[in-house]
Formats: structure tokens, C-alpha cells, sequence
């Protein structure tokens, strides 16, 4: 058991299929100890919709070498035809100091855009409640049309907050 769990850079997004979900989301929580905290920030899609829109992209500039190698992180994204779903390429180009290409990778992407309600569905059946819900990662205030992100902080659900169907349970 652990008191803190973190799934880093919108990485849940990338499990695709609802069962997949749920089944990380569980066994996420069977590990979680009784006071631990779950912290899985995903992207907000009024924001991130922006820049789905089949126009590469460059995502950042990284030092890459001893030498003054810089590597460029790139994308082109679409939005598929299955609602919330976005696939695209990435790009790593990595070029000298003199500006020259040097390296050229590319890798398929995929995920899938959780809207907060859909998400906080999901987390409430798995068993968790919502202790905090930033906008980004200087804990800011989640606004729906204009934070980045939505850095969900999760704890597992209090059993004051169940509420049982006795008739269910008989």
C-alpha cells in the first residue's frame, strides 16, 4: 500500500477502451493505502481541442547533447471519428548547434480526452472521491473553459459517503 500514487503527463488518457479504465482505476485503489491520495492529471479538452486541428505543432525545445544539440518535440493531432478520441504523430527532431538535422523519429499517438464529468463518473464507480481539482500544476483554480489541465486529486471513498440499497444487498 501506498499513500501516494501518481499516474504523470495525462498518462490515463491513453488507456482507450471504458473496461480498461475502470480495471486500472481498481487496482490503482487496491494499493492506495486508507489515507492516501491518487493524483492523475489529464488534459482539459475545452483548452486541448484547440490544438487538435491536423497543423503540426511544435510542443518544446529541449538541450539534447554535451555539444549544443537541441531535440524538437512536434505533433500533428486529428480528432477521430469516435467522440474524444484524438490521434496524430509525434515528431523528435534532434539538430546540431548550426541548426542542422541530425536525428528524425516519429511515433503514433493516441488518446482519448476525458471531460470532467465523464471522468468523475468513472472515479466515483471505482470506489473514489474528489479531495481537490487544479487547473494546473501550481494548484491553480480549475476554470473549465481556460485551465491547461485538470489535475484530479483522489482519496478513496469514506464509507459515510456510500450510500446502500439494503434491498440490494438482501
Amino acid at each position: 500500500r501506498f499513500d501516494l500514487i501518481i499516474l504523470p503527463f495525462n498518462s490515463f488518457s491513453e488507456v482507450l477502451e471504458t473496461e480498461d479504465q475502470r480495471n486500472l482505476l481498481l487496482k490503482i485503489r487496491e494499493h492506495l493505502g486508507p489515507n492516501g491520495c491518487f493524483i492523475c492529471p489529464l488534459h482539459n479538452p475545452p483548452v486541448r481541442l484547440g490544438l487538435i486541428d491536423g497543423v503540426r505543432r511544435e510542443r518544446g525545445r529541449f538541450p539534447a547533447g554535451e555539444r549544443g544539440e537541441t531535440l524538437v518535440l512536434s505533433s500533428v493531432e486529428r480528432c477521430d471519428q469516435v467522440p474524444g478520441l484524438v490521434r496524430g504523430t509525434q515528431y523528435y527532431d534532434v539538430y546540431d548547434s548550426a541548426h542542422r538535422l541530425l536525428q528524425h523519429r516519429e511515433a503514433g499517438l493516441c488518446f482519448y480526452l476525458h471531460t470532467r464529468e465523464s471522468f468523475a463518473a468513472l472515479v466515483k464507480e471505482a470506489g473514489y472521491q474528489a479531495k481537490a481539482l487544479y487547473g494546473d500544476y501550481e494548484r491553480g483554480e480549475f476554470r473549465a473553459e481556460e485551465s491547461p489541465f485538470m489535475i484530479w486529486i483522489l482519496e478513496r471513498q469514506r464509507r459515510s459517503n456510500l450510500t446502500f440499497d439494503l434491498q440490494a444487498l438482501v
